[in-house]
């Protein structure tokens, strides 16, 4: 049913005039165009906004990933003078041997870090449960709580030499902070002359700092903050709790760095969109993500539908005039040529006259008048080669019976039949019936190179009782090429030549070679002999059938033309010929031939 509506409808079309036609394709053309280049634009429009949030995204996170890793470098300094310092080596070595109450810890080498904008407090543990704590300087102070079964401790130890990062030094230092609000940076201490540990250094430093790190990305970019420690547990946040859900931005954010190709999530939130990523700090495995509201392209589009609207108007005004200008100068001039060209049914191949419209349509006319006089002269080269095959046809049937041959092939068996050489009366019947039967083949121009072969063979079994001591012959023929077809009498007229022109008119005769080679896409078939040659004048006067136009034979030029009209080829035939030397003809059959 749908097959036979779409049908219907396609006939409709086709009764529609062709102005009305050219109006229609022109209104689907204009629809497709501005379909195509606003779905362009849009497709552009988003890919640009999501290129510049992610180049923001990554420009932001960066650079809080820059002054993160370099507070934290700085951090990392105090925590080496800090361990290192002779004093602070000395204290922690002997605080377990005895009573040392008076132990502390000199503030000349630790000035530098109490005295830092980002570092809150410092803590110093030896390994016997006291603590020292930053004041004017480092008093040993007695603590139910040994530094050892804190834990991280043993990820200290495994730090081997290192740091870690934990918040508010993993609830280890409850009572001690005031706040809840740090970011403890924890370092082992080890014995510069054993290498083994003998205190630890905690090094606290407000989130206030990190905020300040985010504070460009926030006011620049209304980009929110959020980092997380190595398990993924939000440390700290740059916005309100009731402004997105936290599990939500890890969930999303874990699963845009999977995708490496794409590390970039879009997450909506109380009917906003935000494009967030996360990037992932190399030293400890903390993680930032950054969160971006994404840009709004309402006006973008309200431009582009205004754009789109006045393109329409302008395009449908002009849409009229040229449906009008179309009709006249292109479908009147095709009108007037479709009348002249109806008489083609009923095979009235005439030029046109060509009527003056534009440069197109002139052209137009000038091609089909050019097309007709080229199928007038198909028809005519046609009809020409047609009556020139039926031609060939009938000399190669007048050269299969030939009276003469026959008449000598009957004066030789009579001959031979009055000197009682019975034996021979039979081999040269045998060969003359063989050669007839093969050679006429039930009419059929087109027989295998075997069968070319026979005729050949008993042809020359036929000859060599005529002419005894004029030529000996070989053959050489391949088995694979014995079922390959050919054009039927082609190698006959060349032998024949070769005894004829060849070897009968030289005193001691000659040789004759007959061939068939498998040559690729061809089958290569050759006659040679070893007798008078020709020159090369003599040899152009055969190739172009001088001779044959004279009326004297059909010979070689009538089968050269038979091979080049039936293979539909002129570069099959090749003869070489030296005076005094013989001659070689070779022939080229193609294997794929459809004929």
């Amino acid at each position: 049913m749908k097959n036979i509506r779409n049908s219907f409808l396609l006939n409709k079309f086709n009764q529609v005039s062709f102005g009305k036609q050219i109006m229609g394709y022109y209104i689907i053309l204009f629809i497709i165009t501005v379909s195509v280049c606003a779905s362009a634009y849009f497709y552009i429009m988003r890919t640009n906004i999501s290129e510049s949030e992610n180049t923001t995204l990554d420009f932001n996170l960066r650079d809080i990933e820059i002054n993160f890793e370099a507070l934290l470098s700085r951090t990392n300094e105090y925590s080496k003078i800090i361990g290192f310092s002779e004093n602070v080596q000395n204290v922690l070595r002997s605080a377990g041997a005895g009573d040392h109450s008076y132990l502390s810890i000199d503030t000349s080498s630790i000035q530098l870090v109490t005295g830092s904008t980002f570092i809150a407090s410092a803590y110093v543990f030896d390994n016997y449960g006291n603590m020292y704590i930053a004041a004017n300087e480092y008093v040993r102070t007695p603590t139910s709580k040994n530094v050892k079964e804190a834990s991280w401790y043993q990820e200290a130890l495994d730090a081997k030499g290192g740091y870690i990062l934990k918040r508010n030094a993993g609830n280890f230092l409850k009572g001690q902070l005031t706040e809840d609000n740090y970011i403890s940076f924890i370092r082992v201490i080890n014995d510069i002359n054993t290498i083994k540990p003998i205190g630890v250094v905690i090094l606290n430093i407000p989130l206030t700092e990190i905020s300040k790190i985010c504070r460009f990305a926030q006011t620049e970019h209304d980009m929110d903050v959020m980092l997380l420690d190595e398990n993924r547990v939000p440390v700290m946040e740059s916005f309100d709790e009731d402004k997105y859900s936290a599990a939500e931005i890890i969930e999303d954010s874990l699963k845009a760095a999977e995708d490496v190709d794409d590390p970039y999530a879009v997450m909506k939130e109380r009917g906003k969109n935000y494009k967030l990523s996360v990037m992932t700090l190399e030293e400890n495995a903390w993680s930032v993500i950054g969160i971006l509201p994404r840009a709004k392209s309402g006006e973008e589009a309200r431009g582009f539908t205004v754009l789109t609207i006045v393109m329409l108007v302008i395009n449908g005004a002009f849409l009229c005039a040229g449906a009008l200008v179309i009709t006249r100068f292109l479908a009147m001039p095709i009108a007037k040529m479709l009348a002249s060209m109806k008489k083609v049914e009923r095979k009235e191949f005439e030029e046109i006259e060509t009527i003056p419209a534009n440069a197109e349509m002139n052209q137009l006319q000038k091609g089909y008048n050019m097309m007709i006089r080229e199928v007038n002269a198909l028809f005519k080269q046609v009809v020409k080669e047609q009556k020139l095959k039926r031609k060939y046809e009938l000399e190669v049937l007048h050269a299969q019976i030939k009276p003469h041959f026959l008449y000598n092939t009957f004066d030789s068996i009579g001959a031979l039949a009055l000197m009682d050489r019975s034996q021979d009366v039979f081999v040269m019947m045998q060969a003359l019936g063989t050669y007839y039967r093969t050679s006429l083949h039930k009419g059929q121009e087109v027989i295998t190179v075997d069968e070319e072969f026979k005729i050949v063979y008993n042809y020359l079994i036929i000859q060599k009782y005529r002419y005894e001591d004029v030529f000996e012959v070989s053959y050489d023929l391949e088995e694979s090429v014995k079922q390959c077809k050919t054009l039927k009498l082609v190698l006959q007229p060349f032998v024949e030549n070769a005894i004829y022109h060849g070897l009968k008119t030289i005193a001691d005769g000659g040789n004759i070679v007959v061939s068939g080679h498998d040559a690729g896409d061809y089958v290569l078939l050759q006659v040679e002999d070893d007798g008078a040659g020709m020159t090369r004048e003599r040899l152009d006067e055969v190739i172009e059938g001088r001779e044959s136009q004279a009326g004297k034979s059909f010979g070689v030029y009538g089968t050269i033309e038979r091979i080049h009209l039936f293979y539909d080829r002129d570069d099959l035939v090749t003869i070489e010929s030296v005076k005094g030397k013989g001659t070689k003809v070779m022939i080229r059959i193609p294997k794929n031939s459809e004929q």
